[in-house]
Parts: C-alpha cells; structure tokens; sequence
C-alpha cells in the first residue's frame, strides 16, 4: 500500500526486485521496484524518518544503498555497463558516506548494520563481471584498482569496527572472511587467477574443523578450483572439488540445508573437465549435477525454497545444451532445453496454480490475513545482508527485540501450518472432483522426461518455431518444422548481440532515426544465418533469449532491409511446452450468448507507451467490428 508507507516497509522493494530480477531474470521490472524504493527512501531522509526496525538505527541510509547496490546488479544483469558502474558507484559512496559523516558514522556501530559491510563487494563485482564478459578481461583489468579500492574501504570500516566492540570475534572473522572471497573473485573476474588463487588461500581455517564436516566451507573449495582451473592446475582443482562435494554430502547425511547446493561442486566439475577438454566427462557431470536438481525439485515443496537454493541451475542446462549441440546431438540438446524451460515455469506459476489462495476455504483466508498483518505489525529487528549473525542489541532492546522474534516464529509457524491446511483440503476436493491442474501436472511430467513439446513443433507443417540460445556462448539458433529440426551456430558473440539488442531496442522507443541501421546490425547477427530456413514460410514463432524479450521483433530487419512483420505473422512463446500446447489447442468457442473476446496486453512495465497506444487502438477496431469483446491488460 504506497498511500501508507512506513521506512520499515523499505526492505520489500529490495526483497520484490530480487525476487523479479535474480529468479525471474525480469531485470526492467526489478529497476522499477528499485527506482520506487529509492524514492520513498529519498523522501524518508527529507523528513527525518531515519530508522527501518528500532530507534536510532539509521536503516533508511543502509536500504538506499542495498538499492542502489541491487540496481547496479540489475543494470550489470542487462549488460548496461556504464549505467551500472554508475549505479555501483552511487551505492558504495552511499555506505562511504554514513561512515565519514559525524552525524551518521554512529549507525555503522548498530549491531544490526554489521552486514552492510558486506554491500561494497555485492556492488562492485556482478558490475566488474558484466565489463569482463562485454568488453573482455583486458578492459576489465583496468577496472581493478576501482573495484579494490572500495573493498579496501569496506576492510577499514571492518577494521574499526571490531576494535572494542561487544560483537564476538568470531563474527568479525566471518565478515574477514567474506571480504577474502570477495578480493578473489574480483582478480577472477579479470583474469588474474594466480592473484586469486594466493588471496584465497590466505582464508582464515579453525584448525580444529574437519574440514569435510564443514559445509559452508565448500564454496571456498569451490572458488579456489575456480581459479586452479583457470590456472591449468586441472588436479590440484579437482581435488578442491572433491572436498566440496565430500562436505556437502555429509551435509545430507546430517540434515543441514546446505546440502541443497550439492548440484553446485557437480556443475563446478563440468566447467572444469570442459575446459580441460574433456567433453564426454563435462556432459556426464553436468547430467549428474541435474539429477540432483530433479531430485530437488521432488523434495523442495514451495517455489521459494527452490529459488533459493536452485537460482543459477539454469546455468547447468545451458552449459549442457551447447555442448550437446557442439556434438551434434540435436534432439538430446532440445529434451534439456525443453527441460530448463518447463523448470522456470514450475518456479513461477507452481505454487499458485497448483494451490492457490483465493481457492481456499473463506475461514482459512481470513486467518491467513489476520496472520500477515499481524506480522506486519511486529518490529522485529534484522540484520543486513551478508550478515554473518543475528545478534541483536544488548539491555531493553536485546529484551525486545528476543520477545518479536519469539513472537514472529510463532506466527509464522502457525501461517505455514494455515498454508498446509488450505493446500491440503485444495487437494481432498481435487480428489472428490478428480480434476487436476493440468498445467502443473503437465510441468512436472516434462521435468520427468515422460512428455515433450518439440517434436511436435517440429512435426508443423505451417508454423516454423525459431528458438534463440544467446545468452552465452557459443550461441545458437534452432529451427523447428516441416518434419526437420536445424541447430544453426552463431559466428556473433553472446556481449555484441546483447549490445546489439540493447541499442536496436533505444532507438525504436526513442523514435530516433537511425533505428533502421540498428536493427539491420543486430538482423546481420540474428536473422541472416537462418534466412534460408525461414525465407517463404508465413507463420514464425519465436522463442527469444536473454535480452531478446526486450526487442520489438516486428521491427527488425532482414538482408533486404525488409521488417520482419511485412512477411510473416510472428508470434512469441516463453518456452517449447507452451508454443506445443498452444498449437494443438483446438479454438475455444465463445460461451452461449457471449462475444468472444480479444486480450490485448501491452506496455507491461510503462516503458513503451507507443506499445499501449497500439494496444488501446487493437481493442478500438475490435470494438467497432462488432463481433468481439476487447479487453486491455
């Protein structure tokens, strides 16, 4: 409710942005949150409303900066590099700020804000990472001194900070060891892996820890046998491995939720043997680091739990299906894109389709309500991100603040226990009835291998389906139908495509008039490999890639400067399950005595206006041809 927003409502937008941004890959959605949040955290400090959770901690200046830390993600996500610098710059001189400022630095010693510490690194290095991969590591190199610096400046805040503070030790030693890795992973991201590697292995160990009984550990493994791997240290990195996955399957024998990312060191290992060349045992690993992600998605019930510990997995499938397709292996690369795509639909339409809330009984509902606000209502403290602990502040407030917790678990364990109940009495009318929800049931039978939509695309006789794999490299295009099924290599580079893509979509949207030359340079990438396929064949249906959604298909161009909608009906799908369905799906008649109706959907996140003019016009001809029933989203 924006009418009444309090600054303890602040941390949604960051909890909304990533959610859309890290799991929905929703990047443009995640900088509308973020833009709203940063403006009602601008107006917060005008007024002097300084505190998120308890008095005087200032919180309102540490979630500008987790703002502005996830817009620079979202921004390096987009490959808008200078915009992210930019945005990474603002968050870190944000956190820069209150530690200089005479009036502010008290906030820094609040025991909740310790995690922010740990923000400097989150800014610096998805944006670092996003130069390496467009501009190469060369160019990233010279971004290094910028990105040790400010983890520089999160060490001397570190630094003073742990002198004297009642934080137990072992705290400040898990925040020294997080910015460790940092230091790592930014030399990674550069190529300096001998400089990694060193920083690395300077991590801080308890000698008394079985290391193979410490998961948490195991991401250190992980990111040394990064490094070894870069190294052409193949061994050494697959021994790093081996310690990985030893502690994480002890992590499953014990019960720990780390052992949810056991698929992680298996993925690591694919990455590894791939580089190594080894290309037999990179597939075997990959395949065995997706068994457990089946596995997991088995034994994960809700969505939120499979977005947490499952949000890059896709990279796995990725990573599989391009190396499939190197080997020629067509119909195994298409099972396991088919497979990837119908698990991004599990994520976010399984929980709601399958139970959804406004289904359940009306007394379950309004408990379920009453729970939410009255959670809302508590003023339970947090920690900031990255946070090594939940320590909380000492005397009344530590009191207090005990109690909220105490209080808020309560509540939330009888909120889950509602949610149970409600999802099990939608399941006992489901079994009186004997309806399913089919688009679930379909799902998960396509994660099982027991269905699949694209032969059947390739089976059409009048609809050529052209799917796009362009977010890494090497990128592909496959090309569906007529009985046949093509895997066209791309000589473009997945950053030069993006950036393509990028500049192609500003022109339109800005109406400016080079928009032509732009979509020809991103059409030479794109559509000239495949024109031959496509040349003569009326109906297209496009399933896009990466950035890919975000351009006006309808615009671009082909060899002979055509656009594209001047010589096919083109039509859009988000995966190979959904454009099967959609063409077996016989029409549906309008309902006795009822208009069929037309659903427009247009300017989805208020970016192209000129998209909801040609969707208001679309639902005006509709409505003046008399037959239909215009309804604009």
């Amino acid at each position: 409710d924006q009418q009444n927003m309090n600054p303890s409502d602040l941390p949604q937008f960051y909890t909304a942005a990533m959610w859309f941004g890290i799991s929905l890959k929703d990047y443009r959605r995640a900088l509308s949150m973020i833009q709203t949040g940063l403006d009602f955290a601008n107006t917060f400090i005008k007024e002097g409303k300084l505190d998120c959770n308890w008095p005087n901690d200032g919180g309102v200046y540490f979630s500008r900066a987790n703002l502005l830390r996830a817009k620079a993600q979202m921004l390096a996500n987009l490959d808008e590099v200078d915009d992210a610098i930019e945005a990474a710059n603002q968050s870190t001189s944000a956190l820069w700020e209150i530690w200089t400022s005479p009036t502010l630095k008290k906030y820094w010693r609040d025991t909740g804000n310790g995690g922010f510490l740990t923000l400097f690194g989150q800014a610096i290095l998805p944006v670092l990472e996003s130069i390496s991969r467009n501009r190469g590591e060369e160019e990233a190199a010279k971004y290094l001194p910028w990105a040790l610096s400010a983890l520089a400046s999160e060490g001397l805040i570190l630094d003073e900070l742990s002198k004297g503070a009642s934080v137990p030790e072992s705290i400040w030693l898990n925040y020294r060891r997080i910015l460790l890795g940092h230091r790592g992973e930014a030399n990674l991201h550069v190529g300096l892996a001998t400089e990694a590697f060193t920083i690395l292995s300077k991590y801080p160990l308890d000698k008394s820890l079985k290391l193979n009984e410490s998961p948490y550990l195991a991401f250190l493994f992980m990111n040394k046998s990064k490094a070894l791997t870069r190294m052409g240290r193949f061994t050494e990195a697959q021994e790093q491995l081996s310690l990985a996955m030893e502690a994480l399957d002890w992590a499953k024998k014990r019960g720990n939720m780390l052992s949810s990312y056991r698929w992680l060191p298996r993925y690591s290992l694919g990455l590894l043997l791939e580089a190594k060349g080894d290309l037999a045992g990179a597939i075997n690993a990959y395949q065995d680091a997706i068994d457990i992600v089946r596995e997991l998605y088995a034994n994960l019930v809700t969505a939120n739990a499979r977005r947490e510990f499952l949000k890059d997995s896709d990279e796995v499938y990725s990573h599989l299906i391009r190396l499939l397709l190197k080997q020629n292996r067509v119909d195994d690369a298409l099972v396991r894109l088919e497979e990837s795509q119908n698990k991004a639909l599990l994520d976010l339409f399984g929980d709601s389709m399958q139970f959804p809330a406004r289904r359940f009984p009306t007394d379950v509902r309004e408990k379920l309500e009453k729970l939410k606000a009255d959670l809302q209502n508590l003023d339970a403290p947090a920690t900031g991100p990255g946070s090594a602990s939940d320590t909380s502040r000492s005397g009344v407030d530590k009191s207090r603040s005990e109690a909220n917790r105490a209080q808020r678990g309560q509540l939330r364990n009888q909120y889950e226990k509602l949610l149970e109940e409600g999802k099990s009495r939608i399941t006992a009318g489901k079994s009186a009835s004997g309806t399913v929800e089919t688009g679930v049931e379909s799902w998960k039978q396509q994660m099982s291998k027991s269905r699949r939509f694209y032969a059947e695309l390739a089976a059409s006789a009048d609809v050529t389906t052209i799917v796009f794999q362009t977010r890494q490299d090497p990128c592909w295009i496959l090309v569906l139908g007529g009985g046949k099924t093509l895997a066209v290599p791309l000589s473009a580079k997945s950053g030069p495509i993006r950036a393509a893509a990028n500049k192609f979509r500003r022109a339109v949207v800005g109406e400016r008039g080079d928009w032509k030359t732009r979509a020809r340079e991103l059409g030479q990438m794109i559509l000239d490999p495949i024109s031959t396929s496509v040349d003569g064949k009326e109906r297209l249906l496009i399933i896009p890639d990466g950035n890919l959604w975000y351009i006006p298909w309808m615009a671009l161009t082909d060899a002979q400067d055509q656009p594209l909608i001047a010589k096919h009906q083109l039509g859009l799908s988000s995966s190979l399950s959904l454009a099967g369905a959609l063409l077996k799906k016989p029409p549906m008649p309008a309902p006795a005595g009822k208009k069929p109706q037309v659903q427009n959907f247009a300017d989805p996140d208020g970016s192209l206006p000129h998209a909801r003019q040609e969707g208001t016009d679309l639902a005006s001809l509709a409505l003046n041809i008399g037959t239909w029933e215009p309804v604009l989203h």
